[in-house]
């Protein structure tokens, strides 16, 4: 329903928040609506999404730990 609206481009806008809760929150919408959907990882790409997610995984933060990260890659 989400990409059927035009969401996922929103949902990227979000992960330039400075806020980690909302940061948090865009990034785990964006794995649950690419998770086996192979048409929305195109639009998170398309949408210019791969960069900021990366970034996610990458950026040290104290509420969010290493090893919870890499499990948005798990799907």
């Amino acid at each position: 329903m989400i990409a059927e609206n035009n969401g996922i481009e929103p949902l990227v806008a979000l992960m330039d928040s400075e806020l980690e809760d909302v940061l948090v929150n865009a990034v785990n919408a964006i794995r649950v609506l690419c998770e086996n959907n192979h048409g929305n990882k195109t639009l998170v790409a398309q949408a210019q999404g791969i960069e900021p997610l990366v970034e996610f995984l990458t950026v040290d933060s104290g509420r969010q730990r290493q090893d919870e990260k890499q499990c948005y890659l798990c799907y």
